[in-house]
């Protein structure tokens, strides 16, 4: 969160370590040590919804990503309700994976589970060829990161409900 005190203008602005962070995954860092544009940023829990989006850059963390891939899934624990996939940068458009998301609905997260996801995901792509690298390339890096943004948002969840948890919260 971002600390200011104002009067009728902006005084002094401290920014903590993760919304410093936040700012930079998005490219707002500039914006916000020079003008502290984000005030506050809320994200309501979404009960069994989990959520994550990873990216590859070849090049800096600014540079454009030569892959994304965003995972949002309604789970308990490591069993998968549903499962939304979608890769983009490595491919012409955002595209929606359906059969990395059939392989994830209705299963128990483990590592036999995310490798098939990943394979399905792979094959299923139609990745490009440019600068930040060839399609097979691309491919391999979407078998990999289909697995670490299942793992993410699982993981988060687990994090963000014993962070609740530690804080006397109920549930």
């Amino acid at each position: 969160m971002i600390n200011r005190q104002e009067q009728h203008s902006i005084q002094s602005c401290r920014i903590d370590s993760a919304t410093r962070e936040f700012a930079a995954q998005i490219n707002l860092r500039h914006l916000v040590e020079d003008r502290c544009l984000i005030a506050e940023l809320r994200i309501p829990a979404q009960g069994k919804s989990r959520a994550a989006y990873v990216k590859v850059t070849t090049g800096s963390a600014e540079d454009w990503p030569a892959l994304g891939v965003a995972v949002a899934l309604v789970a308990e624990g490591p069993a998968v309700k549903s499962a939304r996939v979608v890769v983009s940068a490595a491919t012409e458009k955002a595209t929606r994976l359906k059969r990395a998301e059939e392989v994830l609905a209705g299963a128990t997260i483990d590592d036999a589970t995310l490798a098939r996801a990943g394979d399905a995901a792979a094959d299923e792509a139609e990745c490009i060829s440019d600068v930040r690298g060839s399609a097979a390339y691309k491919r391999e890096l979407l078998r990999v990161y289909v697995r670490r943004a299942v793992r993410q948002a699982l993981n988060e969840r687990a994090l963000y409900d014993q962070a609740r948890n530690s804080n006397g919260a109920r549930r």
